[in-house]
């Protein structure tokens, strides 16, 4: 597998909860398939979020909303999901960039994945059609790779 299927199972285990084979996959990847996953990993939270919200402007009520359902899913995970800090990643990525400058990178791609598997759970068209949305997931992060510089 190249990089781009790695990433593409990878989104797909994280969208069915099946974090040990999430992580063996991740574990593939070199350095450059590295940046392509947090790329990857980006596409695939923006694609859940316009499942979730659609594509117009983001209704604050429903940011907060959403942040306090996945608080209520997650109630005994350790660390705890901390509404504020969703609410941050979900406005920080829609608009709001310096409302990720709180966050530390690992929380911000464990409430990645974590929302990735609520929206995918709770929205049927994103499960019947989830190979399409993975294509499309692949399609924008070849462009992204191809034309700016990789994540850090």
């Amino acid at each position: 597998m190249d990089q781009y299927e790695i990433c593409r199972e990878t989104m797909r285990a994280i969208a069915l909860g099946d974090d040990d084979k999430a992580h063996r996959l991740y574990r593939q990847l070199d350095a450059a398939g590295e940046g392509v996953y947090e790329v990857a990993l980006t596409m695939m939270f923006l694609a859940a979020l316009q499942v979730r919200f659609g594509t117009a402007d983001l209704d604050l009520a429903a940011a907060q909303g959403f942040a306090s359902e996945l608080q209520a899913d997650h109630a005994d995970t350790e660390p705890p999901v901390l509404e504020s800090n969703v609410e941050s990643l979900i406005r920080g990525v829609w608009s709001e960039e310096h409302l990720l400058d709180g966050l530390e990178r690992d929380e911000e791609e464990r409430l990645q994945h974590l929302a990735i598997r609520k929206i995918y759970s709770d929205s049927d068209d994103m499960q019947q059609r989830f190979d399409d949305y993975l294509a499309d997931v692949e399609n924008m992060t070849r462009y992204w790779v191809a034309n700016e510089a990789l994540p850090d």
